[in-house]
């Protein structure tokens, strides 16, 4: 049992066991911090000082050698969302192949995006998440194939995959969702988009400063309802979104 301290003072409590058999060796870790913050940023994740994030938890077990990889799951629970992967992870530590399941289950999932950044401008928003998918990442290739499940109430499946060129990650793929509204892609790049005037359709404001520093991505959109402005609805809608800094 290994406890190691970090920023005012908030001990992360570590817990490994190793047990050694013939051909293989079983592992069990546990990482736990009263503040889910601290605990994502001592896994490498910027987070932001925000009150009460809540606890934070990371469960590993697995089973295997060096040679032929581990097979086992590791579960993240952190601000309201819990993240589960499971599957076989092998080669160097410096360049592991992972490949298996993913899957992401949130009540409200705002309140870890504010955490990292990515916070909705709107914080009355809610955002419950249920999604799966299988899960490879090799080499400079993260792939995320068979996608499915609820965000928001909105039925979303599709593929999407990140090629690494030059230290960026490129995202590409396919989506499908039952309902999506223009102004919140618009908010991606550009902020917040200011409420129109009374019977106008669009606000002659100034849009609010982005929230989200997008990787450039291009993704291959198919929406059953696209709300592009009140009462304006465009039905069956299928265009390329394509994001840059």
């Amino acid at each position: 049992s290994i406890c190691i301290g970090f920023e005012r003072q908030i001990e992360t409590r570590f817990n490994l066991a190793l047990k050694p058999n013939a051909d293989a060796t079983e592992i069990n870790g546990l990482a736990e911090n009263p503040d889910a913050g601290l605990l994502l940023r001592q896994l490498g994740l910027e987070t932001l000082p925000i009150n009460n994030p809540g606890n934070g938890r990371l469960q590993l077990r697995a089973s295997g050698n060096g040679t032929k990889g581990f097979v086992g799951s590791a579960s993240l629970s952190a601000a309201r969302v819990d993240v589960v992967r499971e599957g076989k992870v092998s080669g160097a530590i410096e360049a592991p192949d992972l490949r298996g399941t993913l899957r992401l289950r949130s009540h409200d999932a705002s309140h870890f995006l504010r955490l990292v950044g990515f916070g909705l401008p709107d914080l009355s928003t809610t955002l419950p998440i249920e999604m799966g998918a299988d899960l490879t990442f090799a080499k400079d290739v993260i792939a995320l194939d068979q996608l499915s499940g609820l965000v928001a109430g909105s039925f979303l499946n599709g593929a999407l995959r990140a090629d690494r060129r030059e230290g960026i990650a490129h995202w590409s793929g396919r989506l499908k969702t039952d309902r999506l509204g223009l102004p919140m892609l618009a908010m991606l790049s550009l902020g917040p988009m200011p409420s129109p005037p009374r019977g106008a359709v669009w606000s002659e404001q100034k849009f609010a400063p982005g929230l989200v520093e997008t990787p450039p991505l291009r993704i291959e959109m198919t929406i059953g309802e696209f709300d592009l402005a009140d009462n304006i609805v465009a039905r069956d809608a299928q265009f390329a979104l394509r994001l840059e800094p």
